[in-house]
C-alpha cells in the first residue's frame, strides 16, 4: 500500500524534530497549511512538496509516497547522518561572507 502525504510529512517532522511552526518559517507556507496537509484534508501543489522536501532533506519522491530512500542520496546528511544543529551550521556558513568565513575557521583551529 502507498504511504499518504500526510503520513510521510509527519515522519519526517518527527525524525527531524521540526514542529508545524517551524517548517512553516523555513518554507515560507502558512502554519494552517501545514496542518491542513498533516490532517489529510489537502494536499500539497508541486512547489509546496518541494519546500517542504527540501527544508526537511528528505526526498521529493519519497515525501510523495514513492517506493524510495527517505533522503537523498546527494545529501551529505544521507552519507553523514548529520544533525540539525550540524545541518544549520553548514548552511549557515555557506551563506557567510568571506571575513565570517574565515573567522569560523580560526574558531574551528582553536578548537583543536
Amino acid at each position: 500500500m502507498r504511504a499518504e502525504f500526510k503520513d510521510r510529512l509527519d515522519e519526517a517532522m518527527k525524525i527531524r524534530k521540526i514542529n508545524a511552526s517551524q517548517l512553516s518559517e523555513k518554507t515560507g507556507i502558512s502554519r494552517s497549511s501545514i496542518s491542513r496537509y498533516l490532517s489529510g484534508n489537502y494536499s500539497a501543489g508541486q512547489t509546496n512538496t518541494y519546500k517542504i522536501a527540501s527544508a526537511l532533506n528528505v526526498d521529493y519522491g519519497w515525501l510523495m509516497g514513492g517506493d524510495c530512500d527517505m533522503v537523498p542520496k546527494h545529501s551529505v546528511d544521507y552519507v553523514m547522518h548529520l544533525t540539525d544543529d550540524e545541518i544549520l551550521l553548514i548552511e549557515q556558513y555557506r551563506k557567510a561572507d568571506d571575513e565570517k568565513k574565515r573567522f569560523i575557521k580560526y574558531a574551528v583551529e582553536l578548537n583543536k
